[in-house]
């Protein structure tokens, strides 16, 4: 996205329903506040032909379209050749794919180094452009990272940390620990990668003691907290016999 505007082009062939998937699309836009800017292009043909959908939006009043794109939505392979070289760099790292088996081309994929039509490659290049490319994805992601929730007190003399499945088993833990009069909180993570410290590190240095729960026998949310940001979990409760982690088995070992 540039000059907080987003250049949206969608192209097939007539009858693909192009228009109709634009106008949703143009329509949901305006009714979440964003100005737009629509324009359309078909080939001067009564049946079928090339045709595109366009629309610029922007959180500020957007007046005209502009031709650099953003987000190129193919709804068949003439779309990508034909538009390719209409895309704008990819600051995102992100870019525009044929997905199989909506249209009749073929789609070539592989899991080694490859190049942008899909076969193998050991041009040392492109290997460097990939790689740089994928960074790309990667800060992308930390950007848009779901932050841990936080329960409790501000302070804790005891913060359980954990992740996954095992959230309502520690949260109940923690209510059975409060109405003791303890100071517990709770931190976590339904989202255990990327790790955006910033998102996390305060509430596990304001604690007087910090203990990490899973439902595995390596403690390997902790592993990955102290690989990424060098804090020490030094306490662990840990179930590995088969059974969820449960209230009771986590007020046992602690």
């Amino acid at each position: 996205m540039r000059d907080n505007t987003l250049n949206i082009l969608i192209g097939g062939e007539a009858g693909q329903g192009l228009v109709t998937v634009g106008q949703l699309l143009a329509k949901s836009l305006v009714r979440s506040g964003y100005f737009i800017v629509v324009t359309q292009s078909y080939q001067s043909r009564i049946r079928g032909g090339h045709n595109t959908f366009a629309i610029r939006v922007g959180v500020d009043e957007v007046i005209a379209p502009k031709e650099p794109v953003d987000l190129l939505v193919a709804l068949d392979g003439d779309t990508v050749t034909l538009h390719r070289k209409d895309l704008s760099s990819t600051e995102s790292g992100v870019s525009p794919r044929l997905l199989p088996g909506i249209s009749k081309h073929l789609v070539v994929d592989d899991s080694d180094e490859h190049t942008e039509d899909g076969h193998i490659t050991e041009d040392l290049s492109v290997r460097k452009l990939m790689v740089e490319k994928r960074l790309r994805k990667g800060e992308g992601m930390r950007a848009e990272v779901i932050s841990p929730d936080v329960q409790g007190e501000e302070k804790p003399h005891l913060l359980l940390v954990s992740w996954g499945s095992s959230k309502g088993a520690v949260q109940e833990a923690a209510t059975r620990m409060k109405s003791n009069g303890e100071k517990v909180a709770t931190l976590h993570f339904s989202q255990v990668w990327p790790l955006v410290p910033d998102k996390f590190m305060e509430h596990l240095e304001k604690a007087e003691e910090v203990v990490c729960i899973e439902g595995n026998a390596f403690g390997q949310l902790s592993r990955l907290i102290r690989r990424e940001t060098g804090f020490q979990i030094n306490k662990k409760v840990l179930r590995y016999d088969g059974l969820p982690l449960t209230p009771e088995s986590i007020l046992r070992d602690l």
